[in-house]
């Protein structure tokens, strides 16, 4: 609080969020279940279009997907990889075309956001 920062914090569960002031209700989630970053990105670009109007928090889910076959066979090498293969994208969309538009944004592994 001394840094005059604001966080929230989302709880699923409503019989515990209603125990506790302090704890919001979840947020909505826009996951594209996107397996490419051009698959992530024409997703996320709708998404925010169609968002920009929204009264309520939502949470851009920009991540890739693997598909079950991936996760299985070690395919695309581990949620680290897939991470790594995005995460200077995630930033430079967000940074240069979304600023305005997005409230909160999901990324794994944020030190590989840059």
């Amino acid at each position: 609080w001394e840094a005059n920062r604001t966080l929230i914090v989302t709880y699923q569960d409503v019989r515990t969020k209603n125990k506790h002031d302090n704890l919001w209700t979840v947020a909505k989630h826009a996951w594209g279940k996107a397996r490419n970053p051009e698959q992530l990105f024409r997703y996320l670009d709708k998404t925010m279009a169609d968002k920009r109007t929204e009264e309520y928090f939502w949470v851009a889910m920009s991540h890739l997907t693997p598909s079950t076959m991936d996760v299985l066979l070690n395919l695309t090498g581990g949620i680290r990889k897939l991470t790594n293969k995005i995460a200077r994208s995630v930033t430079k969309w967000y940074r240069d075309i979304w600023w305005e538009e997005v409230n909160i944004v999901a990324t794994d592994f944020f030190l590989s956001n840059n």
